[in-house]
């Protein structure tokens, strides 16, 4: 599950200002300054940081400005595909499939281990706390993992993000991927605003990772005949990996804030749908099998969404006995069709 798109699906033009800023600028802004601080310093036989800052002006100020624009502008539409990356869906080349196979085994050893350590803790019934607090942590831990072992992911980043779209909704019937948009369309602002914090939190983090990881790699590059200015490459790779840290830690609340979106306002779709209300949630979970298939943007599905069948909520009874008045009586005036019904009245009384 990635985050972009959800609830990207109804922002406007301010919040998309605002996560361009937030997420493409200020990043890209620390990295052209950063870059553009190491060139200078490496221009002689030493390196010479201080001299650097001094020796700049108006100039270097107006090309570092328009770098850091141009390299947001050329990021900013890679965003999706650089969340995909650090979730672990990596294609389907050899050296990817090689790596990926390696990192869901370790990935599912590692849940595997979780899992028999929360087993043995949860059976202890003595005053030992040590087995009782591994088993606590390992629960906890277990919530960074999908329930199916055959659904793990090859990084930490994609098992969170996993474990919540499997959770999210389901204990409706709902599928989180296929029906997030479209709860978004019908859910309180505060409540997009609040997952959308979420998700410019969540990218923010996982872009500063990545750039700080172009950092790192520029500094060995730069650096190498530096001697132990080598080093250096050790302050973005810290920023690195405590970024991706950062991003997991995120990732669990925009899961939550995605499971409460979808049980707040799952009712509002059914209505905006025409659907009517279910009276339990055995009816809930049945109809929504039908539902879900019908939101599967997927040609390999297209026969089950082609005889899906789904009743429509009916009319009420009040507003279809109430007919509207006709073109004529609702152009004559109240007071001249009073009169000549009386008129009438009275002549029908003389012919009598």
């Amino acid at each position: 599950m990635t985050s972009t798109g959800v609830s990207e699906t109804a922002t406007g033009a301010a919040s998309i200002g605002k996560y361009f800023v937030a997420v493409s600028l200020v990043p890209s802004t620390v990295l052209t300054a950063y870059l553009s601080l190491l060139v200078k310093s490496t221009r002689h036989s030493g390196v010479e940081f201080v001299a650097a800052v001094r020796s700049l002006d108006l100039r270097d100020a107006a090309i570092f400005g328009i770098a850091s624009l141009l390299l947001a502008l050329a990021f900013h539409p890679l965003q999706y595909a650089l969340v995909q990356l650090f979730e672990g869906y990596w294609g389907t080349s050899r050296l990817a499939v090689r790596l990926a196979v390696v990192a869901i085994g370790r990935h599912r050893t590692k849940r595997g281990q979780l899992d028999d350590e929360w087993r043995r803790g949860a059976v202890r019934r003595d005053d030992a706390i040590g087995p009782v607090f591994m088993g606590q942590e390992a629960r906890r831990l277990l919530n960074g993992y999908p329930n199916d072992p055959g659904r793990v992911l090859p990084t930490r980043l994609g098992n969170v993000l996993r474990h919540y779209e499997g959770l999210a909704g389901a204990a409706y019937g709902i599928e989180s991927i296929s029906s997030a948009p479209r709860i978004a369309m019908v859910a309180e602002e505060r409540e997009l605003n609040y997952l959308e914090n979420q998700r410019i939190q969540l990218e923010l983090a996982v872009r500063a990772s990545f750039l700080s990881l172009v950092a790192c790699a520029a500094t060995v590059i730069l650096m190498w005949r530096h001697g132990s200015w080598m080093l250096l490459a050790i302050v973005p790779y810290t920023v690195a990996y405590l970024s991706y840290r950062g991003a997991i830690v995120i990732a669990h609340e925009y899961g939550a804030a995605l499971a409460t979106l979808i049980d707040l306002n799952r009712f509002k779709l059914y209505d905006r749908l025409h659907l009517p209300p279910p009276r339990n949630l055995a009816e809930e979970r049945q109809r929504n099998e039908t539902l879900m298939e019908l939101f599967r943007l997927d040609d390999m599905e297209m026969a089950a969404r082609t005889e899906a069948s789904l009743d429509y909520a009916t009319p009420t009874t009040g507003s279809a006995a109430t007919p509207d008045p006709s073109p004529a009586e609702a152009t004559v005036p109240a007071g001249r069709a009073t009169g000549e019904t009386v008129e009438r009245e009275g002549a029908g009384d003389g012919a009598a």
